[in-house]
């Protein structure tokens, strides 16, 4: 059996993070590791206190010569993988997972464990190729001569060497950008995560799988972008959803939902308003149900 790690990449260790790490201790015990965005500390060295959480810092990035520039944290979260693992190098599988997931199921412990059967060294949330209609297949194709895949990124596992290689290969395409990568007016050309990992790993020696493809049922309600309030979890059963919100940040996902798909946007509200009612929805969005039904007529 596989020695695994749950590494839950995050800004703080709050509610959802400690809620999460409750949630998966039955099968990852005291190998649970909250890993935070710590790049503005650009003085101290990675370091990992006595609550298991370890300390992404900038220093990291500038001993590693890899471009300290805003938000890349959210952007470039492949990162947080390679300071954790500095720290915590005694691990065969890496699971990344983000706060905002939720598993759906009486018990998680033979879901991990049947997946720590499959020697894969990379399990992505929808790991595949992707086409130039993709959101940041040129961040990728600007450096890259090799087929661009790409994956969700708010839950993935990795191998020892999946992560050896990918520090490698971080290292050597912000060598390769040079000052470009440090130019603000530029970040959405620097390719993140979703983009980086899956092309770099896509196209090594390495084997690589989607959950998405190994439980196509259990993965119903993941996406990138459509929102699932945690009210709404208990109308599921043995899912793996993604994102969970609510308040602001389900209103503010949901409302470029409406912009870009009205008829998806539709088809979600009405899921909505059957689970937790009409009342539920003002509240939660105060998006007026009238005007989201019209959209999606016109």
């Amino acid at each position: 059996m596989t020695r695994d790690c749950l590494l839950i990449r995050a800004t703080d260790k709050g509610a959802q993070e400690l809620e999460l790490a409750k949630n998966l201790e039955p099968y990852f015990g005291r190998h649970i590791y909250f890993v935070l965005d710590r790049y503005s500390e650009i003085q101290k060295d990675v370091f990992l206190s006595d609550d298991n959480v370890i300390h992404a810092t900038g220093k990291f990035l500038h001993t590693h010569k890899i471009a300290n520039f805003h938000k890349i944290g959210w952007q470039c979260g492949d990162i947080c993988l390679y300071a954790a693992k500095q720290k915590i190098p005694f691990y065969d599988q890496y699971w990344l997972i983000e706060p905002d997931v939720s598993f759906v199921m009486e018990d998680v412990v033979p879901f991990f464990k049947e997946l720590s059967m499959i020697g894969d060294d990379f399990i992505g949330s929808n790991f595949g190729l992707r086409t130039e209609k993709w959101g940041w297949y040129n961040s990728m194709a600007a450096t890259s001569k090799s087929h661009i895949f790409g994956s969700c990124f708010p839950i993935s596992r990795f191998s020892f060497d999946a992560i050896d290689l990918l520090f490698s290969a971080r290292i050597e395409y912000f060598r390769s950008l040079g000052e470009f990568s440090t130019q603000g007016k530029n970040r959405r050309l620097i390719a993140n995560d979703e983009a980086f990992v899956a092309t770099v790993l896509g196209n090594s020696h390495l084997s690589c799988k989607s959950l998405c493809n190994l439980y196509p049922e259990k993965m119903k309600y993941f996406s990138s972008n459509i929102p699932i309030h945690p009210e709404e979890l208990k109308f599921l059963n043995d899912k793996i959803v993604h994102p969970v919100c609510s308040g602001e940040k389900f209103t503010v996902k949901f409302s470029r939902i409406m912009k870009s798909n009205p008829v998806l946007a539709a088809s979600r509200m009405e899921d909505f308003i059957s689970r937790l009612g009409e009342q539920v929805w003002i509240e939660t969005t105060s998006i007026p149900i009238a005007d989201l039904k019209l959209a999606s007529l016109n």
